[in-house]
């Protein structure tokens, strides 16, 4: 009974131009510069995309959505969130938003659930996770993912996944610049834990976004930009 009342995952195109038409001009004036580094060249198409990614703000989930569009732009994408927060925002649901109440076994079965009948259904999607399960300063370390990743993962084998840094940094503009490096992407066939390899390779990421900062000839985003590999500036 309680499975049944669960709302099917849903991504609406339309709601999701109609909410961007609105959300997207004013990212740009509360957000500075998106910065891209490492975006991979090609990718199959005939599997699932899971990001992966350290959780540092609000911001990060429509982040994620920035990827999708550059990559796959034409591919639904699905997020795991809070369900507290998806009763805050009911519109999310349209947005492809997944609640999970990590304190609720029922819950969390019911959102591996949704993502594996997506993965019988079509597997040309993108799904959003942030292991953290939380908010935390983007320099704390180690990363600290929780064991979740390996469940949601194990629902959308065989599947690509891609490791994400994310990092805010206060530039040459009021609003600060945003610094998205996307890590070598994975192959996983089969069921096999990968919590601890992603938490490292997430970690390189953000190691990356650091180095390519503090490098003497790119300290402005789009600064130097034959020092980071296919770097783009949005």
């Amino acid at each position: 009974m309680i499975a049944a009342m669960r709302p099917r995952p849903r991504f609406n195109p339309w709601a999701a131009r109609c909410f961007e038409s609105v959300f997207l001009p004013m990212r740009k004036v509360l957000l500075g510069d998106l910065v891209f580094l490492n975006l991979p060249a090609s990718l199959p198409r005939d599997r699932p995309i899971l990001l992966v990614g350290n959780h540092i703000s609000n911001w990060d989930g429509f982040l994620f959505r920035e990827i999708q569009r550059r990559l796959f732009p034409a591919r639904p994408i699905f997020s795991i969130m809070l369900e507290e927060e998806l009763r805050k925002r009911p519109l999310f649901r349209f947005l492809g938003g997944i609640g999970i109440d990590p304190g609720n076994p029922v819950s969390v079965a019911g959102a591996i659930r949704d993502v594996r009948d997506l993965r019988k259904g079509d597997p040309d999607f993108f799904l959003s996770f942030f292991p953290q399960g939380r908010i935390v300063p983007g320099f704390r370390r180690p990363l600290d993912f929780l064991p979740g990743i390996d469940l949601f993962l194990r629902a959308m084998v065989p599947a690509t996944v891609i490791p994400v840094g994310l990092h805010m940094e206060p530039m040459h503009k009021l609003a600060p610049a945003m610094f998205i490096s996307l890590g070598r992407p994975l192959q996983v066939d089969r069921p096999s834990p990968v919590r601890s390899l992603l938490a490292d390779q997430v970690t390189a990421e953000l190691d990356r976004i650091h180095a390519h900062l503090t490098r003497p000839r790119s300290p402005f985003p789009g600064a130097g930009e034959g020092h980071a590999e296919r770097i783009r500036v949005s």
